[in-house]
C-alpha cells in the first residue's frame, strides 16, 4: 500500500492514518525520499493521527533543509499541535484563495 506521494513541487502528500500501528510502513516509504527537497507536508487525506504520527512529523522537520509547513491538517492534528505547544515548530501553511 502506498502511504505517501511526492510531487515535483516539494510536497509530500500523506494518505490515510499516521498511527503507531502503521508507521513502520510509512517509514519504509520515507526511506527513499530526500527530505532536502520537501517543503510542504500535505495532510488533507490523513484520516487519523496519534502521538507517534506527530513524532514522525517532528523527525521529518529535523531532517529537512527548509522549514516545513503543514498543509490542510485535520482539526484533530491542529488540536494536538496546540496542546503540545508545537504550532511554531510545525506551522500550518496559510490557505490561499
Amino acid at each position: 500500500m502506498k502511504w505517501i506521494n511526492q510531487t515535483s513541487e516539494g510536497r509530500l502528500i500523506f494518505k490515510k492514518a499516521l498511527m503507531l500501528s502503521n508507521l513502520s510502513e510509512v517509514w519504509a516509504e520515507l526511506a527513499s525520499i530526500n527530505m532536502l527537497d520537501v517543503m510542504t507536508l500535505d495532510m488533507a487525506e490523513v484520516s487519523q493521527i496519534d502521538s507517534a504520527g506527530i513524532a514522525l512529523l517532528l523527525d521529518l522537520q529535523q531532517r529537512g533543509s527548509a522549514r516545513l509547513v503543514l498543509a490542510s491538517p485535520p482539526a484533530s492534528l491542529q488540536t494536538l499541535l496546540s496542546l503540545y505547544n508545537l504550532t511554531e515548530i510545525l506551522p500550518i501553511a496559510k490557505e490561499t484563495a
